[in-house]
């Protein structure tokens, strides 16, 4: 065997053992994202994904992007809509990656959770976790955000659009 067909046979088997661990990882992202919707009760035509440095997918995993820092990266963006009034996309970056016998999840930066398997029952912390702080966001965001200490969220508060002026009259 040539030292070229060496190295083919080494990139099939690499090729191999990534195109695993992507199917593992779309398994885990998907997974997070049927348990989200289910005990969350958010209405999936507002629940969508956005694929880092891409913009919007059809499927979380589409949104995958496994970067340097060895976590898979995606987007999730939550739409709240009152009825008849206006509403809110809540965008959260999440991370996580394989680790040991289960998986490492990041939801807000510096705060790694604990994943074991990638069900309801594994995801309930994430899911949990993710409601508090978004719940916490409108509750004391304002708040936090006039007395200077918005750092506190972890949900980075941006004040509210201007409302439109009103047409004056015409001169």
């Amino acid at each position: 065997m040539s030292r070229y067909q060496d190295v083919t046979k080494a990139f099939a088997a690499a090729k191999k053992r990534f195109d695993g661990y992507y199917s593992q990882s779309a398994y885990f992202a998907g997974a997070f994202s049927r348990a989200l919707l289910e005990q969350s009760g958010w209405p999936r035509e507002l629940v969508a994904w956005e694929r880092p440095g891409h913009g919007p997918v059809a499927h979380v995993e589409d949104a995958l992007v496994l970067d340097a820092d060895t976590f898979w990266h995606l987007g999730l963006h939550l739409r709240i809509q009152e009825a008849g009034g206006p509403g809110d996309n809540v965008r959260v970056l999440i991370r996580f990656k394989r680790s040991g016998t289960g998986y490492i999840m990041e939801l807000f930066h510096g705060v790694e959770l604990d994943v074991q398997e990638p069900t309801p029952e594994g995801f309930r912390s994430v899911v949990a976790a993710l409601m508090e702080e978004i719940a916490s966001f409108y509750d004391r965001g304002l708040d936090l955000f006039l007395d200077g200490r918005a750092s506190k969220l972890r949900l980075p508060f941006k004040p509210p659009v201007p409302r439109p002026v009103p047409a004056g009259p015409k001169e």
